[in-house]
């Protein structure tokens, strides 16, 4: 594993990106560098750009679990990782939940994630209505990534994604975002459409 401790504290600005990505709420893996003695890493960009971002930012403790499984569609197979926040006063409910849909036969979509499961540590950054930093937040890596990814690559073995938008589109025709948090807490995710 790839130490990507941060080793001091960090002052950041917002990274230029597109103005629709502002507009959007979800998590978006992204390479950079933060510090310098860690070098290149995978970012993890949380952007809420609701008011109810400030109340992410105001957790006491805010911890942040990972998910992951497969869906099937008319279209292939489709690996999903959910980023969940929990519910503080109520473990068992998520206070947010975040999707990332990818072909896990794709490896420009597989590897950003791939990477991030090497690292020793995940950084994310809490971005608000501005856009606005409102956190950055480091997590010690015990989330068996790679091990998600592995069991995804097992069960859309032979089901290759034939078109990524269609299946997109048929994932959340068929399941909502409630149904993938509910099959996540299975010993093993894989959703037929």
């Amino acid at each position: 594993m790839r130490d990507t401790k941060w080793t001091h504290q960090v002052d950041l600005e917002p990274p230029e990106l597109p103005e629709i990505f502002w507009e959007l709420t979800g998590v978006t893996p992204v390479i950079g560098v933060v510090d310098d003695e860690v070098g290149e890493e995978i970012l993890l960009l949380i952007n809420d750009p609701t008011d109810g971002a400030q109340a992410l930012a105001d957790l006491d403790q805010f911890e942040l679990n990972v998910a992951s499984g497969a869906v099937d569609t008319e279209h292939g197979s489709l690996g999903f990782l959910l980023f969940i926040v929990p519910d503080q006063d109520n473990p068992e409910q998520p206070h947010a939940v975040w999707e990332i849909l990818f072909d896990p036969h794709d490896e420009g979509m597989t590897g950003p994630f791939r990477r991030l499961a090497e690292q020793s540590h995940w950084h994310a950054l809490l971005f608000g209505p501005g856009p606005d930093i409102l956190d950055v937040l480091e997590f010690e890596n015990s989330y068996f990534l790679d091990a998600g990814l592995l069991e995804v690559d097992g069960l859309v073995d032979g089901k290759p994604c034939t078109d990524f938008e269609k299946a997109v589109h048929a994932a959340h025709d068929a399941y909502s975002l409630e149904e993938l948090y509910a099959a996540s807490t299975s010993e093993t995710v894989n959703l037929d459409s």
